[in-house]
């Protein structure tokens, strides 16, 4: 199908040129507006421009009206055209958006497909119990989206799958251990590194900051009352005496009350 112009035939006839007396005029307003160019208004010449001012406008309206005039006249053709041609633009748009349509609902369905096959197989695979708790089949195809495409090869998939898992167990193995050295929480660090998107250097770097944090306020703690991770369960008495406000001794109060440890006044006084 050929787009064929009938009218004009050829370039020649389209308008090439609007032609007016614009030489004439451009020269006939020049030589009325030269006054303006350095006019000093007064009291008594207020009124008197105005008044020009008022007449200036009115022939700017004049000019600016038939421009808008000339510009009408020329597009009628083309907005007659333009209509004309939008029209066929919107009988070729309907057939794509359907064929569109169709090709996306066959792409979903055949990655939907894939889909059900890759989490029938992370499912299906032995898992180590902590990994079983920790993960699921989307912490896995979330990120990897593009394994559903049709050009990711399935056993590919199947492979990356038991990588993954591998690696989730090593780092669960790790991080187990740096909980036990540095005497943190392991059910925080495993926390953290889910959040984090099993993100490993994130979680490491989230054990090694709690780690600081812990010795930097235990630098703070007497000593006599600082205990070793390594102490037993057995209770021992300590004294020892504090200044402190109102408002600090309720604190100090509701901590103890808080870890069950058990208090008492010593009645001492400082000199």
């Amino acid at each position: 199908m050929e787009f064929v112009i009938t009218n004009p035939i050829d370039e020649s006839g389209y308008l090439k040129s609007i032609d007016f007396n614009f030489d004439e005029m451009k020269a006939e307003l020049s030589a009325n507006l030269e006054k303006y160019k350095n006019l000093v208004i007064t009291d008594e010449t207020t009124k008197e421009a105005k008044a020009d001012r008022a007449k200036l406008n009115k022939l700017k309206e004049a000019i600016e009206n038939k421009r808008k005039e000339v510009k009408k006249l020329c597009l009628q053709p083309y907005e007659s055209f333009e209509l004309k041609v939008k029209e066929l633009v919107a009988l070729v748009d309907e057939p794509i958006l359907q064929i569109d349509t169709a090709v996306k609902g066959f792409e979903k369905k055949r990655k939907d497909e894939k889909r059900k096959l890759l989490k029938e197989y992370f499912e299906n695979l032995p898992k180590d119990n902590e990994v079983a708790e920790l993960v699921n089949f989307d912490d896995f195809i979330e990120p990897r989206e593009q394994l559903l495409n049709a050009s990711a090869n399935l056993n590919n998939a199947y492979a990356e799958i038991e990588s993954w898992l591998a690696k989730i167990l090593e780092h669960l193995c790790i991080l187990k251990s740096q909980a036990k050295n540095l005497n943190l929480d392991y059910a925080i660090l495993k926390l953290e590194y889910k959040t984090s998107n099993f993100d490993f250097a994130k979680a490491v770097e989230y054990a090694t900051k709690i780690k600081e944090e812990q010795a930097k306020a235990n630098s703070n703690i007497p000593r006599d009352l600082q205990v070793s991770a390594k102490s037993s369960t057995k209770t021992r008495r300590i004294e020892f005496f504090v200044e402190v406000t109102s408002e600090q001794a309720k604190a100090i109060q509701t901590f103890f009350k808080e870890n069950n440890i058990k208090y008492g006044a010593i009645n001492r006084q400082i000199a």
